[in-house]
């Protein structure tokens, strides 16, 4: 298993998937440009995200938004229909956030999608911190790390 993180945008609105079995799951495309060999090259990743853990974050996980990811890597070969070849990225998400990467549209803006300034609407700090409270961590347990027995050694220091 791969770990990785992302920081990038969002190519479309995040949305809930209900899976067969009655379950369901935050999907979300998530681009990240960078410059390789004078050329820009953007790659796409497709998130997908506990939705008990981060429903609270979903109305906000808006077309442009930045975030910032942590989680599990997938990536398959396919082929495209007109024959080329491709790799399907996927991340099982641990962790998401949002990042400020400036000029961008979205919750991340500095003014926000319109730049309006408007005081009576809540910041945008304020609103991360309070979908920051509501997001419950995991419940899992952690394996108690394993007991060494203490050996002495001829190492110098």
């Amino acid at each position: 298993m791969f770990k990785t993180t992302l920081l990038g945008r969002l190519g479309e609105d995040a949305r809930e998937v209900q899976t067969s079995n009655g379950s369901s799951f935050i999907s979300m495309r998530v681009a990240s440009n960078e410059r390789i060999n004078k050329e820009n090259v953007t790659t796409w990743v497709t998130v997908n995200a506990n939705s008990e853990r981060y429903k609270n974050l979903l109305p906000h996980l808006k077309k442009g938004s930045a975030v910032f990811v942590t989680g599990s890597l997938r990536s398959t070969i396919y082929t495209a229909k007109d024959g080329t070849p491709g790799i399907d990225h996927k991340v099982s998400a641990d962790s998401i956030e949002f990042a400020n990467l400036g000029g961008g549209q979205g919750e991340n803006s500095a003014n926000g999608a319109n730049g309006d300034t408007n005081a009576s609407a809540p910041s945008k700090d304020a609103k991360i911190a309070e979908m920051s409270a509501t997001v419950k961590p995991s419940k899992s347990k952690a394996a108690p790390a394993p007991q060494v027995a203490e050996k002495e050694d001829d190492l110098p220091f």
